[in-house]
């Protein structure tokens, strides 16, 4: 299957020269990856506008009645600096907000890794971590 590549955001839409009536819009792109203990699981491009952090369970943890918690970061080793989701079993969790040491600046015009881990990493902690994101022009 041939693969194509584009370099930079993709717009879709018509633009009319009325702004009003203009239809021009960017696609959100999506990065993600199976993680077990710690894993960069993206790497964003320059200008990205992060909009969700989400996390999808395939099976329940073995962690405790409390199911697990899963740290996001954007430096291999940091602790959710940018924030955690704690899970209970199978299911897709999204990050409802970030850590308070972490402003919305770290969502809008990020760059480079994102990192996933799970302290309490076991063979049912595997999980799938993804970012959604716009990248502007």
């Amino acid at each position: 299957m041939a693969k194509t590549t584009f370099v930079g955001p993709v717009r879709t839409g018509k633009d009319t020269g009325v702004s009003a009536v203009n239809t021009i819009g960017i696609l959100e792109a999506v990065q993600f990856a199976t993680v077990a203990a710690t894993t960069q699981f993206a790497f964003l491009p320059s200008l990205s506008d992060i909009t969700q952090i989400f996390a999808i369970v395939p099976i329940g943890s073995s962690a405790g009645a409390a199911g697990s918690v899963i740290n996001f970061s954007n430096a291999a080793g940091a602790a959710a600096n940018i924030g955690s989701i704690t899970t209970s079993g199978a299911g897709y969790y999204e990050l409802q907000s970030p850590t308070n040491a972490v402003s919305a600046a770290t969502f809008v015009g990020a760059s480079g890794a994102l990192y996933a881990s799970t302290p309490t990493a076991t063979v049912a902690s595997v999980f799938i971590a993804g970012v959604r994101y716009i990248q502007r022009p």
